[in-house]
C-alpha cells in the first residue's frame, strides 16, 4: 500500500512547518491512514498520538492534553462528530479538524455548532494538511 492509499500524498512534501508545534491527537479507525498522517505531522514538526476509535480517544483526552484533534468522520460505534460532541459536553474546548472520505451534507450544521474549524477530504495531501494546521495556529493565536 503506498502513502496515497494510506491518506497522504507523499509526492508533495515541500511544506513549511508551523511556527509552533502542535500536540495532536489523531483519531482514525484505519491504522494505515492514522500512521501515514502521524508521519506527515512529524514531517511538519508536530508531535502526534493516535487512537483507533472514538472511545479510546475520549479516554486518552482524560489523561493527556493536546492542542488539536484531527478526527475521522466515519468510524464504527461512535463517529467523529459524536466524539467531539462528547468532548464538548465534558468541557473540552480543543480545536478539531474533521477528516473524511464520506461527509454527509446534513451534518454541516452540527459541524459548525461544534466549532469544527475545517473538513479535510481524504486522501489528504501534505500541503493541504500543512495549510489547515497553519490556519488553525493563526486562529488559536487570535483567540
Amino acid at each position: 500500500m503506498n502513502d496515497a492509499d494510506r491518506g497522504i500524498d507523499s509526492e508533495s512534501q515541500t511544506s513549511v512547518p508551523a511556527t509552533r508545534p502542535f500536540r495532536i491527537l489523531v483519531v482514525d479507525d484505519d491504522k494505515d491512514v492514522a500512521t501515514s498522517i502521524v508521519r506527515a505531522l512529524e514531517v511538519l514538526g508536530h508531535s502526534a498520538t493516535t487512537c483507533g476509535h472514538a472511545q479510546e480517544a475520549f479516554e486518552t483526552m482524560g489523561r493527556q492534553s493536546f492542542d488539536l484533534l484531527l478526527v475521522d468522520y466515519r468510524m464504527p460505534e461512535m463517529t467523529g462528530l459524536d466524539l467531539v460532541t462528547l468532548l464538548r459536553e465534558e468541557g473540552h474546548k480543543i480545536p478539531a479538524i474533521m477528516m473524511t472520505g464520506h461527509f454527509a451534507t446534513e451534518d454541516r450544521v452540527r459541524v459548525e455548532q461544534l466549532g469544527i474549524s475545517t473538513i479535510l477530504r481524504k486522501p489528504i495531501t501534505l500541503p493541504v494538511l500543512s495549510q489547515a494546521l497553519e490556519e488553525q495556529l493563526a486562529a488559536t493565536r487570535a483567540a
